[in-house]
């Protein structure tokens, strides 16, 4: 986190402080949620078991600035970069792997969007903030200016976890530029874990044709799989995006990195490499 969170901040406080005047709250709250591998990974990270999760709560505590961020993800495997014992040991001893981003969107006050990069690294398949060198980062470390923020409302939209950006140093777009800009070069590496859950299944609930799918048309990238279940359409070029001719007709956008379908409204640029 470090510095990211310093600049961070001080964006927070320029956009709260012109928008309106702090205001008061009853209830603390704080947020909690599982750690999980992001479907269709493609980096050479994964966990080895699901047993992660990451906390944000609120603290009274002198120095703590307000609230706390714990990301306790552990078992984190990298065969190919260096694991330090076996499956679920990524990063040897003393030569962590350095520089990967938890990517923090929030909305505060319920109005004003911010997203916010935070810097750890991976040591013994478990996560340490920069700033601090352990999993949990105090927002105390960006100083005063972080006390804008106290007693206002803070949502989390979504977290996740990406490889190293293109150029996180880059003065313009990397890591300590925030807001963050359209098309930084900090949160543009790969993700692979998600704040969420994963959801079960219920075998009472199955498909039998592609318009059950798709029955408003919002969802051209559906089809019904031989299983009896709603699933991407897979494809190797935009040709293949049509539902196999039920639903809407499909996208007509192939995501290749994936090798599935996408929509090109929700998931803007998501085709630019087909």
């Amino acid at each position: 986190m470090g510095k990211s969170l310093i600049t961070a901040a001080a964006a927070l406080a320029l956009v709260v402080s012109a928008s309106m005047t702090q205001a008061q709250f009853k209830g603390a709250g704080k947020y909690a949620a599982g750690i999980i591998e992001q479907s269709g990974n493609s980096t050479d990270f994964s966990f080895d078991k699901e047993k992660s999760k990451v906390q944000i709560k609120p603290s009274k505590k002198g120095g703590d600035g307000g609230f706390t961020i714990q990301l306790n993800a552990k078992f984190i495997d990298c065969p190919a970069v260096g694991n330090d014992g076996g499956p679920g040991t990524c990063g040897v001893k003393d030569f962590p792997v350095i520089g990967h981003v938890m990517e923090l969107n929030i909305t505060v006050l319920g109005i004003i969007p911010a997203k916010v990069p935070l810097l750890y690294d991976i040591e013994k398949g478990k996560t340490k903030f920069q700033s601090s060198g352990k999993n949990k980062a105090l927002a105390g470390v960006a100083g005063p200016i972080v006390s804008v923020l106290f007693k206002t409302t803070v949502a989390v939209d979504s977290i996740r976890l990406h490889v190293p950006g293109s150029d996180p140093g880059n003065v313009a777009t990397g890591c300590d530029v925030l807001p963050l800009p359209v098309g930084d070069t900090c949160t543009d590496g790969a993700v692979y874990a998600v704040a969420g859950f994963r959801a079960g299944e219920d075998p009472d609930l199955t498909c039998a044709t592609t318009a059950e799918c798709d029955s408003s048309g919002a969802n051209p990238t559906l089809i019904c799989s031989g299983g009896g279940l709603c699933a991407p359409e897979p494809c190797t070029a935009d040709v293949d995006c049509d539902q196999d001719g039920g639903g809407s007709g499909g996208s007509g956008q192939c995501d290749c990195t994936t090798s599935t379908c996408c929509d090109e409204a929700t998931q803007p640029g998501c085709s630019a490499i087909c």
